[in-house]
């Protein structure tokens, strides 16, 4: 299993990693043309500001929950070099 942040495939080395682990051979491709993150995505209301006190016990849940789930994934031998860690703590600190 491979977990993979579309965002990583931009780089000609990760499309080859992926690829390789995927089929098993790394056929010529095109550059990606397209992303995804939800820093690009717009919307109707102002942004919460994610570091006010308010959502401390949430970060503070959702951090737990990422570690429990990436030691999890470590353990079971799931490739996860190619996800954007950072992008996923972005707003844990």
């Amino acid at each position: 299993m491979i977990l993979v942040s579309l965002d990583k495939l931009k780089e000609e080395a990760n499309r080859v990693k992926f690829l390789s682990r995927l089929i098993g051979e790394v056929p010529e491709t095109d550059d990606v043309k397209f992303g995804f993150t939800s820093r690009d995505l717009s919307f109707d209301e102002q942004k919460p500001d994610f570091d006010a006190p308010k959502f401390d016990s949430l970060r503070s849940a959702l951090s737990y929950d990422l570690q429990q789930y990436s030691d999890l994934l470590a353990a079971r031998g799931v490739a996860t070099d190619l996800l954007d860690w950072d992008d996923l703590r972005r707003h844990l600190r």
